[in-house]
């Protein structure tokens, strides 16, 4: 899942984080890995880092259907293994941005389009996410066994 590098660092240093305020991106299986035991490995390292959390997709039509996934904690929520929590300000963030280089970051946020460059104007409006949490939720739907097995480990 290369995606090319889209940073458009004037803008986002104007709106000083916005997106990064409101919520952490959530990763995809295949940042941490390209097998299925890389994967786990490096889930389970960056959740014991306690920057990650593990965060989920409750259906409405089933309460019974969960999917896991994860992506860097909120700062008020450092340390806490499964985050729920609907918003809050990224880890990653600090006073220049993201703390990441940009194939570092999570799948999510690497997806993120400034509003100005679709709509070609300067206005300043924060970014468009083509990549929701129905579409992460459907990425993470094949690795759930292995996501419940993290986290009966932890």
């Amino acid at each position: 899942m290369g995606i090319e590098n889209n940073e458009n660092k004037s803008f986002c240093s104007s709106c000083k984080g916005a997106c990064c305020k409101s919520q952490s991106g959530i990763n995809s299986p295949y940042d941490f890995g390209k097998t299925r035991k890389e994967i786990k490995a490096e889930i389970v390292r960056f959740i014991k880092s306690g920057f990650y959390a593990i965060d989920y997709w409750e259906s409405e039509s089933d309460n019974e259907s969960v999917t896991y996934w994860v992506r860097p904690a909120h700062k008020n929520a450092l340390g806490k293994i499964i985050d729920a929590s609907c918003g809050g300000e990224c880890r990653l963030l600090n006073e220049n941005g993201c703390s990441l280089k940009f194939q570092e970051r999570p799948y999510q946020c690497k997806t993120l389009i400034p509003k100005d460059y679709i709509t070609r104007t300067s206005k300043k409006g924060g970014c468009f996410q083509p990549v929701s949490k129905e579409n992460m939720r459907d990425i993470w739907a094949p690795f759930q066994k292995m996501m419940n097995s993290i986290i009966k480990g932890l």
